[in-house]
């Protein structure tokens, strides 16, 4: 259910991934790590986690051993 995934750019996923929050401003480069976050919050990513979660942590800025994927919506 798509309706379940955040609306808000502020809120995760989207927060310093395809949105600035200092500069409010979108991020462009990040369109297929968005993608990928947004399809694995609906249970429907068939690609590999480990990767996502290096990929996520690079675009917001912490290290993959402390990031966590966003809660999966389905």
């Amino acid at each position: 259910m798509i309706s379940k995934l955040p609306t808000e750019l502020t809120q995760t996923p989207y927060h310093g991934v395809i949105w600035h929050p200092t500069q409010k401003k979108m991020i462009i480069k990040d369109k297929t790590l968005v993608k990928n976050l947004l399809l694995y919050m609906l249970n429907h990513f068939g690609g590999d986690v480990d990767k996502l979660r290096k990929d996520y942590a690079k675009a917001i800025g912490i290290e993959m051993e402390k990031v966590e994927l966003p809660k999966k919506v389905l």
